[in-house]
């Protein structure tokens, strides 16, 4: 019985909280759908979601999900969507989905000056979200009064490359290789060290002979 509880206590997931609204999760939609069309908001928006579901439990209430499932299927549009992009847009619901935390809302003590963004704070007090990762100035304002987990999709995702390129410089002090994916601005990259390059054959330069093979000339 104990050596149950102490498996169940050890499967407790202690990655802290954060809560990304609406407005970030379209943009790193975007992104994900088509990356080579989408703009620098988008593809950031996209990294620091990477980066949050690896980092953080991105936790969403039932409210938060289905504003997020209702904005991103577009459903005043959907009659003039194309098949391919409906089914994408599903597909990202699907990815979200399988790697969201849902929690049970809780009342804020702030208020939000938008009372349809109060679902966010709500879920934000469920979670004791550490972030909340908004581009709503009716949430970001929130900032004056103190609360300092309120934070940009720009600063939070600055916050996450950073927090790369310090994995990454460790990684190459251990000679250890190391392996990042969706970096801002990018479709993703890969870094590794204790990897030599290839070095690349120069052509000949114009006139010069060809390099002689030395040795012993094998008897005819």
């Amino acid at each position: 019985m104990g050596h149950h509880g102490k498996k169940q206590h050890d499967n407790i997931d202690r990655r802290p909280a954060v809560v990304i609204d609406t407005n970030v999760l379209i943009d790193a939609m975007v992104g994900w759908i088509d990356h080579s069309k989408a703009s620098n908001r988008e593809r950031n928006a996209l990294f620091l979601l990477e980066q949050a579901f690896t980092r953080y439990r991105v936790c969403f209430t039932r409210p938060t999900m289905n504003e997020f499932a209702q904005i991103a299927l577009d459903l005043k549009k959907r009659t003039n969507m194309r098949p391919t992009e409906a089914m994408d847009r599903v597909n990202f619901i699907k990815y979200v989905e399988a790697r969201k935390v849902l929690i049970e809302p809780k009342p804020s003590t702030l208020v939000c000056r938008d009372p349809k963004d109060q679902m966010i704070l709500e879920a934000a007090q469920g979670c004791n979200a550490k972030h909340i990762v908004s581009a709503d100035a009716d949430i970001l304002c929130l900032q004056r009064e103190g609360c300092r987990a309120f934070i940009h999709p720009v600063d939070f995702s600055h916050m996450m490359s950073a927090r790369v390129h310090e994995e990454f410089e460790r990684s190459k002090r251990r000679g250890k290789p190391y392996v990042a994916y969706g970096a801002p601005n990018k479709g993703g990259y890969i870094k590794q060290h204790g990897q030599k390059s290839a070095k690349k054959k120069q052509p000949p330069a114009a006139g010069s002979q060809p390099a002689q093979k030395t040795g012993t000339a094998k008897p005819r």
